[in-house]
């Protein structure tokens, strides 16, 4: 009696070993891999077989490129070869998606692509597209004036001083005249 309660005993831990291995690699083989993902994914929006197969091998995160892809071609008036371009050129491509989306959700295609290429060349695009966004609910410009200004401010630093080291009281600023003569080895 006291054999067989060891045996059940030492049979829990590769049962329970046994179902985790049969579960953690279910939903992978269901999902396959990011690769996969990407290529099913730009298929699906009309890319071709071998632009999908070339963008999703040279893609970093090939998962997030797709997602980028079909996000702007769902959400604008944008074609999925144009948002490939754009999504291929970036280095966060799911910043880029949220900026296009959220600015050219209303505008025709020509305004569209123009608004890929701003979200594209922009450091911060989900930032560029809040400037955009609160600027043209505000303000009557066009969208092409909104788009150039937003894109001139850039990420400017504010309260800089030009030594980049604020001052107190106390201190007086380094004067650049002063000379330094290095202190030779033997005193001299």
């Amino acid at each position: 009696m006291h054999h067989s309660f060891l045996i059940r005993i030492a049979a829990i831990p590769l049962v329970a070993t046994g179902l985790l291995a049969t579960v953690s690699t279910a939903p992978a083989a269901a999902v396959g891999n990011d690769y996969q993902t990407c290529a099913n994914e730009l298929l699906s929006a009309g890319i071709s077989e071998e632009e999908a197969a070339a963008a999703c091998a040279a893609a970093l995160n090939p998962e997030e490129l797709s997602e980028c892809v079909i996000a702007i071609d769902a959400g604008t008036a944008v074609e999925a070869t144009d948002a490939l371009s754009g999504c291929r050129r970036v280095r966060r491509p799911d910043e880029l998606s949220t900026c296009v989306v959220d600015v050219a959700f209303d505008v025709d295609a020509t305004e569209a692509l123009n608004v890929l290429d701003y979200c594209r060349r922009s450091l911060l695009p989900e930032r560029f597209s809040e400037c955009v966004v609160g600027l043209r609910t505000e303000v009557g410009f066009p969208t092409d004036e909104i788009l150039n200004t937003c894109i001139a401010a850039g990420d400017r630093p504010r309260e800089l001083s030009p030594t980049f080291i604020p001052l107190t009281p106390s201190q007086t600023p380094i004067n650049p005249n002063i000379r330094v003569t290095p202190i030779l080895p033997g005193g001299q």
